[in-house]
């Protein structure tokens, strides 16, 4: 299917929008995969012996993963800050041909289905990660309450399926780049433990 524009400038804008969206789907599948995998393993006895050997060392990772996987989402959803990468991605393509305008649709109807996960790591993303009131106890609940660690893979399987079909409307089966895999997400989760349970990096699954 070809895209159609008014002019260079245009064009420029679409494919740097495009762009900005898979780096920031990559930057949170990123971080979000390994937190989940690792936070997860819970129960683990054996594998929470390794983590605790060295806590300063894993306490830091997970603290960078957490924040990195809230920055990178909010910039692909929050209207207030001019990101909003994925909007703008709709808007796009909402002015191409009929298969791009469906395509979108369905990729809105998804993020509105995630609109409360969404809502809610905005929000600490802007109160907590960002930037923190100086007014705020010390010690204070930021509102993690009913963010499950679920709702990071839920989030991703929702929105890449509908995703992969805008992908499709705008190039068809045309090899290209940038292109998000939808496993990205359950791939690095599976190899975050596989290099933990075996204390080295594993290799191509």
């Amino acid at each position: 299917m070809p895209l159609h524009f008014s002019g260079s400038a245009q064009q420029t804008q679409f494919f740097r929008t495009l762009r900005l969206v898979h780096d920031d789907l990559v930057s949170y599948a990123s971080a979000a995969a390994p937190y989940c995998a690792i936070n997860k393993q819970a129960e683990n006895a054996v594998l929470l012996a390794k983590l605790n050997a060295h806590p300063s060392f894993w306490n830091c990772v997970l603290a960078s993963l957490q924040t990195t996987a809230f920055v990178s989402l909010a910039r692909l959803h929050d209207k207030a800050k001019n990101h909003n990468h994925l909007s703008r991605l709709i808007a796009m393509l909402k002015k191409q041909a009929h298969e791009c305008v469906a395509a979108a649709e369905t990729l809105e109807r998804a993020i509105e289905q995630q609109r409360p996960f969404i809502e809610k790591v905005l929000r600490l993303r802007n109160e907590l990660f960002a930037h923190t009131s100086f007014e705020a106890p010390l010690v204070a609940a930021f509102g993690f309450d009913g963010l499950g660690i679920d709702d990071f893979a839920t989030y991703w399987s929702a929105i890449l399926p509908p995703l992969d079909a805008c992908d499709y409307a705008m190039f068809g089966a045309a090899e290209h780049g940038p292109k998000v895999d939808p496993a990205l997400f359950s791939s690095i989760e599976r190899k975050t433990l596989l290099a933990l349970n075996e204390g080295e990096p594993p290799g191509e699954a």
